[in-house]
């Protein structure tokens, strides 16, 4: 699987705005500092994600994003899916995934890739 620079950024705007769930909405620049994201890209991502429905804005001095559900109910395969399209296995000679570093290692000649799947559904 290959994941896009944006679709990463995406992904990291969403974890930061999942870890912030429940306090005052979060400034552009506020994400762009904590995950280190270039600010108007991050500004792009953020509209689609907002069109989309998987996060909401408020307007006015106290204004920002956060999440339009709670991040139990968003899954990390939904936010890949809906940036990057479809999810399918790619053979690389890469021999661990970067964007799941916290799974094991990926062996290309080995690991049944459902695990993997399954992991972006849940």
């Amino acid at each position: 699987m290959s994941v896009s620079q944006k679709c990463q950024y995406a992904l990291r705007a969403v974890f930061e705005l999942a870890s912030r769930h429940g306090d005052a909405p979060t400034s552009i620049r506020e994400i762009a500092q904590a995950q280190a994201i270039p600010p108007k890209f991050l500004e792009l991502i953020l509209v689609q994600l907002r069109k989309a429905g998987f996060v909401e804005s408020r307007r006015g001095a106290h204004g920002g994003y956060f999440l339009a559900v709670g991040p139990a109910a968003l899954t990390v395969g939904e936010i890949i899916r809906f940036i990057d399209g479809p999810i399918a296995p790619v053979i690389t000679d890469m021999p661990i995934c970067l964007i799941l570093p916290v799974v094991q290692p990926i062996n290309p000649n080995g690991h049944p890739i459902h695990r993997y799947r399954n992991y972006l559904q849940t």
